[in-house]
């Protein structure tokens, strides 16, 4: 009696280690996914801006004195608006930008 209940507990703990393994390998964690720092294109500074992908300290600069010339951005896509930002650098840090 006592092997067949060893045999019986042994298959279960296995079954939910197995489970737990398995899940463990799907489902990542908090502390695996990178975290997005976002960047508002009307309040941030020029280290900030120029830390974004294909913009460095002159499309910065040039992202601030437009937005001191014509005020605020309404929309991210306004950003295009601003000499050396094309569609290209709004693709790759539109999912990082706000107002």
């Amino acid at each position: 009696m006592n092997i067949l209940f060893s045999t019986i507990l042994a298959t279960v703990l296995l079954s939910c280690l197995t489970l737990v393994s398995a899940h463990a390998n799907t489902e990542p964690t908090s502390l695996t996914e990178p975290v997005i720092q976002f960047v508002s294109i009307n309040l941030a500074d020029e280290d900030v801006l120029a830390s974004l992908k294909g913009v460095g300290h002159k499309k910065a600069l040039a992202i601030i004195a437009f937005r001191e010339k014509n005020g605020d951005f309404t929309k991210v896509d306004e950003l295009l608006k601003v000499k050396g930002i094309g569609k290209h650098v709004l693709a790759e840090n539109k999912h990082r930008l706000k107002i």
